[in-house]
């Protein structure tokens, strides 16, 4: 009899009061075909708390948990679970998104072959429940590699159409290094926002046409603040001090990174223009732009770059029947209940 194999793998699943959520996440992860280590990090309520505890025993050694004080702060739950990996990739996972296990193993053996990339995932496809056990698949996002040479080029490729690599299969030391975010910008959207910053410095993120990730996407998921109020034009409606608040720090830590990485420059007032393609590269990121290059921040070829970047199309694509046969088991009846 073979042994197991040891896992490469570990998945962190960051939790706070959603039990019935995590459960049905535990067991899909834990029947997947091939080993991988599951950590429940959970900041939950003590009722909560205590099932999330029992369910990930259930489970062991396979799944270990680790508590927190509901008030604990997400980038100090981030920091630990980083520090702790103990495989040689690990990726961070939401309890209401179904991992697609072809798609990571897909992605681990991407990063395997190919070592000057520092993390890989593949195609995020939305699902919206319709009734008991029925789901519709919606049209995916395209995710596109940011695979350019310099950090600041990765970046740019990154803002100019926004789609998240948080959840991405990454090389352990890269998730560490992305991880430790400074309390002050590890607020709301900019928490997730530096860390890919973070990832595109330390260097390449690959994007496959495999089916990584299913996301439900719904206004309101009781104690997770709705999407539309993460969007950048959201967080507008929310009022200009929560930008004039904590954009500063943002600005100011992602500079330092470019400028350790690739020298002095104007990099807060690129750092800007970044946040403006971010925003809407078809209007701001434009005269954004436009002024910097008037005050001499930019150069022309500066601009150039960032326009033939802005002139990429983003692109969408439609599921096909067969990849609908494939996430079925999915999002059907085993689908994550609220609760």
């Amino acid at each position: 009899m073979s042994a197991t194999p040891e896992p490469e793998l570990t998945i962190f699943v960051l939790t706070r009061n959603r039990p019935r959520m995590l459960r049905n996440t535990i067991e899909q992860y834990s029947s997947w075909p091939f080993p991988v280590r599951i950590v429940v990090h959970d900041s939950s309520d003590e009722t909560a708390a205590r099932e999330n505890e029992a369910v990930a025993l259930a489970h062991a050694p396979a799944t270990a948990y680790v508590g927190y004080a509901p008030a604990t702060r997400p980038d100090a739950k981030l920091r630990a679970a980083a520090s702790s990996a103990g495989t040689p990739y690990a990726l961070y996972a939401a309890e209401d998104d179904v991992l697609i296990p072809a798609g990571v193993a897909d992605a681990i053996a991407f990063l395997n072959a190919n070592r000057d990339f520092v993390a890989c995932h593949g195609q995020y496809y939305s699902v919206r429940l319709v009734g008991p056990g029925e789901a519709n698949l919606a049209v995916a996002q395209t995710n596109l590699s940011q695979d350019r040479e310099t950090p600041f080029a990765r970046l740019t490729s990154l803002m100019s159409r926004y789609r998240s690599i948080f959840y991405s299969v990454q090389r352990r030391e890269a998730l560490r290094f992305a991880s430790d975010i400074p309390e002050r910008v590890a607020r709301g959207t900019f928490l997730e926002l530096f860390a890919a910053c973070k990832l595109l410095v330390a260097g390449k993120v690959a994007a496959l046409p495999s089916a990584y990730l299913v996301r439900d996407f719904v206004t309101d998921r009781g104690d997770i603040e709705p999407f539309y109020r993460q969007h950048p034009t959201g967080l507008l409606l929310r009022g200009v001090p929560f930008l004039t608040e904590f954009y500063p720090g943002f600005r100011d830590e992602v500079a330092t990174l470019l400028e350790a990485a690739q020298g002095s420059g104007a990099w807060r007032e690129k750092v800007d223009v970044l946040y403006a393609m971010h925003f809407s590269r078809s209007f701001l990121a434009d005269r954004v732009i436009a002024h910097y290059q008037s005050e001499g921040c930019l150069s022309q070829d500066d601009v150039r770059f960032l326009a033939r970047t802005m002139a990429v199309p983003d692109t969408g694509a439609i599921p096909s029947q067969e990849l609908v046969e494939v996430l079925r088991p999915y999002f059907g009846s085993g689908w994550p209940s609220y609760g």
